[in-house]
């Protein structure tokens, strides 16, 4: 989702730090993700940013438990059909189609 939603916003900055919940990446999967996105933005995206892997804690992190909360509200619209607090946000999200 990070691919494509917030990589072509970003696509021309020479850095970006990637705050992320340090439980979010497995013992052995290291920061596949970042490596993975960082590679999208060099040859999908023509782009010389660096994405720099940040791992904190989420409960320290105001922005993280936000982003949290609005990704819960998505979720929940789309697979528990719980949307109200979807709808109070819609004006202010994009919504993209991917499969149907």
């Amino acid at each position: 989702m990070i691919g494509l939603s917030t990589l072509p916003m970003i696509k021309n900055f020479p850095e970006i730090h990637m705050i992320r919940d340090k439980r979010s990446v497995k013992v052995k999967s290291g920061n596949s993700c970042v490596e993975y996105l960082n590679i999208e933005l060099a040859f999908k995206l023509d782009s010389a940013t660096k994405l720099i892997d940040d791992p904190t804690e989420s409960h320290t992190e105001l922005n993280l438990m936000f982003i949290d909360w609005v990704a819960n509200f998505v979720w929940s619209h789309y697979e528990d059909t719980k949307s109200e607090p979807f709808y109070r946000l819609s004006e202010k999200l994009s919504n993209t189609e991917l499969f149907f």
